[in-house]
């Protein structure tokens, strides 16, 4: 598997609006790596745009055993198919690779 493209992984913080509930708060930059990333296709991709109303998106990244993407993180693409700010919606870690199922987002 070919890893050229280029993500970045944020976290958001959130933070309390003082009337005992929590708003957005900053993204943190959680780490840059390399990945495969490209759009779901034919009736995956069509099921999972009818379920989320969004394109999804495969990410494949390396397993990295000290650090596990968390279903929070957001996912910043610049590459090929334009910038894509990404929601991650579901992790496969496997022994060599990780899958991340991403979803679209507007601007992070």
């Amino acid at each position: 598997m070919i890893l050229n493209d280029y993500i970045y992984f944020y976290e958001r913080a959130a933070a309390s609006d003082g009337a005992g509930g929590k708003e957005p708060g900053a993204l943190t930059l959680i780490a840059e790596m390399y990945a495969s990333v490209k759009p779901m296709s034919g009736l995956l991709g069509m099921q999972f745009q009818q379920l989320r109303g969004s394109q999804g998106y495969e990410v494949v990244i390396r397993t990295d055993h000290d650090r596990e993407p968390q279903r929070d993180y957001l996912v910043r693409y610049e590459g090929i198919y334009g910038d894509i700010d990404m929601v991650v919606e579901s992790v496969n870690v496997e022994r060599r690779y990780t899958k991340l199922i991403c979803k679209s987002e507007g601007s992070v």
